[in-house]
């Protein structure tokens, strides 16, 4: 009977976690479904050469190594190239692909949520917030676009590494300390080689090594594979400029707009529609603000900081993500920081101070149970206000980009698209012609099988016929 009280006990608290991550992840399900098009779009196109090589078997590792923008893509660019062959590169598929990672993604910071919080009825409370804004629309650029694996692989590898590294400071045999440790070294690689904020996450791990008092060994094996992936990544690495200078002169010539840049990025979850910086400027200063506070109670419970650890990490990892993508892109203006794509880490940010907020309450020694559950509804009415604004932004965000989809992918099936058309799905038409007319004949991305070498031929004996027609002239 025991035995059976137990389990009934562990399946509420274990529900309260996984009903939360089942919701989230079916309804971004259904919204993908629902609004996503089968039709490459900008630097979705970028893949076409890579799908040239490997037809011509000339595909090696300089491409798959080659930089795209600051980052090295490695590993997403070779999911991408996979699932490309397996699908006839349906780019829905690819949406899918991002999903599953944030599907893993939710579920390592909802374990973590798990095993910082005792009482059931804040878990699910605090579940339901992490999931909620975890698969918030409002970064829906990275939810339509198959090229954005590359942020949720870098966020997943990130993640498992924190998660890894935690299991690593509670492991009581030194075998099974370094067995964890290979796979957080592992997973910190994959994060590095998917964008260049992973590379971020070597630094929160010495600082949680060293938190957890660990040995030397692992600290010193830990920093000099961190080195070695960062000398490694930054080989041979390009600088690019910004439309205003490099990205050091840009921060040295407008300190004060690097601030706002950090601060609006950390807003950005509650998006902008018209990149109006008021509202995400006044919520992310508040958002900065309260962690004050937050610090100085963990300071005060110094001593329990292990509980606290898995948040710190989260929010360590999403503001340094912050300070360097504001460095790097200051250089195209302020507004830029509300880009959808680049919610993945303010949402970061707002979830490890959320888990944060949950632990304190949770393992505060002066509060009941009753005033705990409060504090936890409390904490939620603050928090509705700013999804209802991001999943309002975030959708219409869907609509928005799937009427662009649509029509894109309407002017470039027809047997031979204008100028006009091609500027809309990628900023060179001179270029994208050329691959568009390679996946037409491959029938690749929804389009019918060997059209463009019809329409090419059609259009090339139109040209003769008029040229042939027109008067002889000197």
């Amino acid at each position: 009977m025991k035995l059976l009280e137990g389990a009934r006990a562990r399946i509420p608290q274990k529900s309260s976690l996984y009903v939360p991550l089942i919701l989230g992840t079916v309804f971004m399900l259904l919204l993908i479904l629902h609004y996503d098009v089968n039709t490459p779009n900008e630097d979705e196109w970028d893949l076409v050469p890579l799908f040239q090589a490997t037809s011509n078997h000339t595909l090696g590792l300089a491409n798959l190594w080659a930089q795209h923008n600051e980052h090295r893509m490695f590993f997403p660019t070779l999911v991408l190239l996979g699932n490309a062959y397996v699908t006839r590169w349906n780019t829905i598929s690819e949406s899918l692909l991002c999903l599953l990672f944030a599907f893993i993604s939710a579920a390592l910071l909802l374990v973590m949520l798990g095993q910082s919080l005792r009482q059931k009825s804040v878990g699910v409370i605090a579940a339901a917030l992490v999931a909620a804004w975890f698969f918030s629309p409002v970064q829906w650029e990275s939810w339509m676009s198959g090229l954005y694996l590359e942020w949720f692989m870098c966020v997943t590898g990130a993640l498992a590494a924190i998660f890894l590294l935690l299991k690593v400071l509670d492991a009581t045999t030194r075998g099974r300390r370094w067995v964890l440790m290979v796979f957080a070294v592992l997973a910190a690689i994959v994060s590095s080689y998917s964008l260049a904020n992973g590379l971020l996450v070597w630094i929160v791990g010495v600082l949680m090594l060293a938190i957890g008092k660990q040995s030397r060994g692992l600290v010193l094996a830990w920093l000099v594979t961190g080195v070695l992936t960062a000398a490694l990544y930054y080989y041979n690495y390009v600088q690019l400029p910004t439309p205003t200078g490099t990205a050091s002169a840009v921060l040295r010539h407008h300190p004060v707009l690097f601030v706002g840049f950090v601060v609006e990025f950390m807003g950005a979850i509650v998006g902008s529609d018209k990149g109006n910086l008021q509202a995400p400027g006044i919520v992310g200063f508040l958002l900065l603000l309260c962690l004050i506070p937050l610090l100085y109670v963990v300071w005060q419970r110094r001593k329990e900081v292990r509980s606290y650890l898995p948040w710190l990490s989260v929010i360590a990892f999403a503001l340094l993500s912050d300070v360097s993508v504001a460095y790097g892109r200051l250089g195209f203006g302020v507004t830029f920081a509300l880009n959808s794509r680049y919610s993945a880490f303010s949402l970061l940010y707002i979830i490890g101070v959320l888990g944060l907020v949950f632990t304190l309450v949770a393992r505060s020694p002066d509060l009941s149970q009753r005033k705990t559950r409060q504090c936890a509804w409390s904490i939620a009415l603050v928090c509705l206000p700013l999804l209802m604004s991001s999943y309002n932004v975030g959708i219409r965000g869907f609509q928005k980009q799937s009427a662009y989809l649509e029509g894109t992918k309407v002017c470039t099936s027809k047997p031979y698209p204008s100028d006009a058309c091609l500027w809309k799905t990628y900023p060179g038409p001179q270029i994208v012609r050329p691959r568009l007319t390679y996946i037409k004949d491959r029938g690749w991305a929804g389009y019918s099988e060997g059209t463009a070498s019809k329409s090419t031929s059609r259009a090339a004996v139109g040209q003769v016929a008029a040229h042939l027609a027109s008067p002889v002239t000197g």
